[in-house]
């Protein structure tokens, strides 16, 4: 079995004290082992930009146990250089330095890492060929799309090689045709590359990209699921769904649009997602009479 590149047990974060005190993270415990690419589901304000940043070593916790890579973040005496070694970070915005090119931006991120300017050019030119990005090498940031300047963004982030790669609404400032191409630049390099990803989103869609959705909500975790199949996580979000909590009650027009055989192959498909889902769906009388 795959060692744990991520075990997080128990953990809190807490904002502010007493009235004010805020509870961006209670009680989140989770690991994931090297080589996984999973996605960290919820709305605006549930503690996923804080459980990165943890990850990250950018704040530390208020209580509970982090570890990625097997070090306990707890123990570190230079969080800087253990980031710098052993995380890459993709932001919403891509943050490039707009006065190097795109070879300069990613071989930047290397300086503390990698000794030698020749050193870090093979690696620079490496990244540049997985990324699509060799014919752009000596273009600025203002000379690139929006898709080419996330494109940098994580050949920044993969700079050193790292074990985990975190990715905070990477799509976030993208239209979807960008979106697509970056989750799909993202899943090619965690098959290639073996870097364990974790993206955070409050996109539906783009939670479904990865094979493990973590469901994180006021800063707990509800859900970690792995989906059976494309058709069956399609049939669990339609159970979900407004669409399909008001299915049921629409009779009169279900049997305008559905012949009965329809009718009973929708009915048990809802009511096998329901309950594979834990009657998420509210545990719904799926009738069309």
């Amino acid at each position: 079995m795959a060692e744990e590149v991520i075990r997080v047990h128990d953990l809190t974060k807490v904002y502010g004290k007493a009235a004010a005190a805020v509870r961006a993270l209670d009680g989140f415990s989770f690991s994931a082992r090297a080589g996984e690419m999973l996605t960290l589901f919820g709305p605006s304000g549930s503690g996923k930009t804080t459980l990165l940043n943890i990850l990250a070593g950018l704040e530390k916790p208020s209580g509970g146990e982090v570890s990625v890579g097997g070090q306990s973040l707890a123990g570190l005496k230079d969080a800087d250089a253990f980031r710098a070694k052993n995380i890459g970070f993709i932001f919403r915005s891509p943050n490039l330095l707009p006065v190097l090119s795109v070879r300069e931006n990613i071989e930047a991120q290397m300086r503390a890492v990698v000794a030698g300017g020749s050193a870090r050019r093979r690696r620079s030119e490496s990244l540049l060929g997985m990324l699509g990005l060799t014919e752009v090498a000596n273009l600025r940031p203002d000379e690139l799309s929006n898709i080419q300047c996330m494109r940098v963004a994580v050949g920044r982030a993969m700079a050193n090689d790292p074990a985990l790669l975190l990715a905070d609404e990477p799509t976030g400032d993208l239209d979807s045709r960008g979106g697509k191409e970056l989750l799909e630049l993202l899943t090619g390099l965690n098959e290639r590359a073996g870097v364990t990803i974790l993206i955070a989103t409050h996109e539906r869609s783009v939670a479904q990209a990865a094979p493990r959705v973590l469901h994180i909500a006021d800063g707990r975790l509800v859900g970690d699921r792995r989906p059976d199949d494309a058709l069956q996580d399609a049939l669990r979000l339609l159970a979900e769904s407004e669409v399909g909590g008001k299915v049921p009650a629409q009779g009169a027009a279900a049997r305008g649009l559905l012949s009965a055989e329809e009718q009973a192959v929708l009915r048990r498909l809802l009511e096998k997602v329901t309950t594979d889902a834990g009657g998420v769906a509210g545990g719904a009388d799926y009738s069309f009479t």
